[in-house]
């Protein structure tokens, strides 16, 4: 039996895919000292600006303060992407 997965489940691989592009783009940046973005990186970065903006417009600021409390929670515990984990 396949698992349902929820439109946030289905929403991970894309941002992930976007995080990676930044962290790609940002260690391109920091080599090269020129901040130019691949097509394919500005396609993924596009893409989870877009999912950004929907979020926004969807929710109340209550669920933003606390998506707020939760970020900042995972940078206190250090569960945040680092240069050094980009590909």
């Amino acid at each position: 039996a396949g698992r349902l997965h929820s439109e946030a489940d289905l929403m991970v691989p894309v941002i992930q895919r976007a995080q990676d592009a930044l962290l790609t783009l940002k260690a391109r940046a920091l080599r090269t000292g020129r901040l130019v973005p691949t097509g394919p990186e500005l396609q993924e970065i596009a893409t989870v600006v877009d999912i950004h903006d929907q979020l926004l417009a969807l929710s109340t600021p209550r669920q933003m303060q606390q998506a707020m409390r939760e970020v900042l929670a995972r940078v206190r515990r250090q569960q945040v992407y680092r240069l050094e984990d980009a590909a």
